[in-house]
């Protein structure tokens, strides 16, 4: 996985509106802990999402305050999906898959 498809990932996770943790990106990501420390800086400084990390408890990693218009939610794995089930299915059908697309991809 390359560096912007990690990030691009972890702001689909970090979209999703659930608290997270750093290992758990890690894990998930395959990347070390101070790689997702790095993404998650360049996210928040030089890209400014609204991402938050509070220690603690009820602490973890989040987006604060985020609406999302809903683009870029899929990952390339379900837009491949997509594209291979609109060769399978009748006109009408792949018409609204494409419409999908346009709108989450």
């Amino acid at each position: 996985m390359s560096t912007d498809e990690r990030r691009e990932e972890m702001l689909r996770i970090l979209m999703g509106g659930e608290r997270t943790t750093i290992p758990y990106l890690a894990s998930t990501l395959g990347a070390s802990i101070s790689t997702i420390k790095r993404d998650l800086a360049v996210l928040t400084v030089d890209r400014g999402y609204p991402i938050m990390t509070e220690q603690g408890n009820k602490g973890g990693v989040y987006m604060q305050n985020f609406r999302h218009a809903h683009r870029h939610i899929l990952s390339q794995v379900q837009i491949t999906a997509i594209y291979t089930a609109m060769n399978a299915v009748d006109k009408d059908t792949a018409a609204t898959l494409q419409t999908l697309l346009n709108a989450y991809a």
